[in-house]
């Protein structure tokens, strides 16, 4: 998975990258550098402009891509009925991720869980 962002900071680099992105290209970059790197992810590399914290990283679970998307959508405030609708699956199904992120992180709440990846 490629984040594709207009973010150009390190920190949303490596925020992707803790929620299991592959890679991470700023959508002002030239549209080579998103071809290299869909071709480096194809090919079983990372893509990232910036080089992620490894020693912050290794600590960090390793999650599925709609554990990151839901993630992703949390850290954002979006309500679980909210991602429900994007995600198109049940209010349940959304809560059940997060509940399962929560433990992941071994956190109590979404905003534990947002100062934990914004370390």
């Amino acid at each position: 998975m490629i984040f594709f962002s207009a973010e150009t900071s390190q920190l949303f680099s490596e925020i992707a990258f803790r929620l299991g992105a592959d890679g991470y290209v700023c959508k002002s970059e030239d549209q080579r550098i998103l071809k290299d790197a869909i071709d480096a992810v194809i090919n079983g590399y990372t893509f990232f402009k910036f080089k992620p914290n490894s020693a912050v990283n290794q600590a960090q679970p390793e999650l599925s891509d709609r554990e990151a998307a839901v993630m992703n959508y949390l850290l954002k405030g979006k309500t679980n009925r909210e991602i429900a609708k994007i995600l198109s699956i049940s209010d349940k199904t959304i809560s059940t991720y997060k509940r399962r992120l929560l433990n992941k992180f071994n956190v109590e709440n979404i905003v534990d869980l947002a100062k934990l990846v914004s370390l």
